[in-house]
């Protein structure tokens, strides 16, 4: 989405056309790995809740949520960005999973009233919320 300062062929316009017209096989795969992805990081972070091994929880916590987001920008039809702006550019995709407002800004919250098993919970609903998504690609 850059602007192009020079251009010395037609080849990125012909490569941007091209992934604009990318077929639903294309898309359907990337659903298939991105919710194992998910659901991987999401079982590691309910062992770590069970645990109570808070750097394995770190971990595990943040590749739920990049995973969970990456999966949601599939879903759309677009391609992730940068983390930079990732979590700015979440909120604007067009489907979102039910409830997703809420659980996800929870999710993320650092406050004492939702603890990693609290947290674990709200994992499990964004989780699931987008699992039946999946479905119905």
């Amino acid at each position: 989405t850059a602007r192009v300062l020079v251009c010395n062929s037609g080849w990125l316009d012909s490569v941007r056309t091209s992934l604009r017209d990318l077929p639903g096989e294309f898309w359907s795969r990337l659903t298939e790995s991105g919710c194992a992805t998910m659901e991987h990081y999401l079982g590691d972070l309910i062992a770590a809740v069970a645990k109570e091994d808070k750097f394995f929880y770190l971990i595990s916590s943040a590749g739920f949520v990049k995973s969970f987001s990456s999966l949601l920008f599939v879903l759309n039809r677009r391609f992730e960005p940068s983390g930079r702006v990732l979590y700015e550019k979440v909120w604007e995709l067009p489907i979102l999973p039910e409830n997703f407002k809420g659980r996800f800004e929870s999710l993320l919250r650092d406050d004492p009233e939702f603890p990693p098993s609290r947290k674990r919970e709200i994992a499990e609903l964004l989780a699931r919320s987008v699992i039946s998504m999946c479905r119905l690609v």
